[in-house]
């Protein structure tokens, strides 16, 4: 009966005891992801502020992306983190403000996460294999255009359903299940650009640092030392990311193509994606 409620874009009040138990779940994990994320941050601004030497550019904006990653993971896990709310009041209120909230959270934080992970990516694979990067103007544009990227996906969808645009999605709030188009075009889309990019990137730079390994590439044992090194963090990496996020999108793909979703299930798949942090 309670799964039978999870496509209806209503208030949902008192919360049946499976959603109770998985938004549990799902708020501890968005605490744990939004402490190491801010902590993780922090630890960041402060490295990016006190480093001053130029011979460190390379490791510099390495770290600015990783900063901008870990920043929109924060934004991701403040939205799961709001079901403290929704299990505060046995109430999930789509007329609440922490409704259009955590909507907004998702939507910039998954897409953020997103394409962020894939600049790193390309970057890795520029730098590592190419030993190319941006000049600092360009590199910092790019930063713009992929935030502002972000904030424009999400106004557009408020923008044309203003009244309605962030309701209740199952298990918390998100887009409006009718608007599947914007959810679609405005968010999953790029999100699974972003999933099997990256994928493809770290695939493509683990081969080509085996191949350059086994055929003495690297003039000193020190460096390839470093290129084996780098092979087996690059491919684990990809891995960790494709099974946090994946479950989510296959849920709402699923859902969104008229299939069945129990609130368990989108529990799991909560827990999971706000784990990145």
């Amino acid at each position: 009966m309670a799964d039978s409620l999870v496509n209806e874009p209503t208030t949902l009040a008192p919360l049946p005891p499976t959603l109770h138990r998985g938004l549990i779940a799902v708020a501890v994990f968005g605490f744990l992801s939004f402490l190491t994320s801010l902590a993780l941050l922090c630890r960041l601004g402060y490295r990016l502020v006190t480093w001053k030497r130029k011979s460190q550019a390379r490791v510099n904006q390495f770290t600015i992306l990783l900063f901008n990653l870990v920043f929109a993971d924060v934004q991701q896990s403040v939205a799961f983190l709001l079901n403290t709310e929704w299990l505060r009041r046995n109430a999930l209120d789509v007329a609440s403000p922490t409704c259009w909230a955590q909507g907004w959270f998702v939507s910039t934080g998954d897409l953020a996460s997103g394409l962020f992970t894939l600049a790193i990516a390309v970057h890795s694979f520029l730098d590592i294999v190419h030993d190319f990067r941006l000049g600092h103007k360009a590199f910092l544009a790019c930063l713009a255009i992929l935030w502002a990227f972000v904030y424009v996906c999400a106004i557009i969808g408020v923008a044309l359903h203003p009244s309605d645009f962030y309701v209740r999605a199952g298990a918390w709030c998100w887009i409006n299940v009718k608007y599947s188009s914007e959810r679609l075009w405005l968010h999953y889309f790029f999100v699974i650009v972003a999933e099997f990019g990256t994928v493809i990137i770290y695939a493509l730079t683990y081969l080509i640092l085996r191949r350059r390994v086994a055929e003495s590439f690297y003039t000193t044992s020190d460096t390839a030392l470093r290129a084996r090194s780098a092979a087996k963090l690059i491919i684990a990496y990809p891995i960790v990311y494709v099974l946090c996020t994946l479950p989510l999108v296959i849920m709402r793909l699923t859902s969104m193509a008229g299939g069945a979703v129990t609130f368990p299930q989108l529990c799991v798949a909560g827990a999971l994606i706000t784990s990145n942090g």
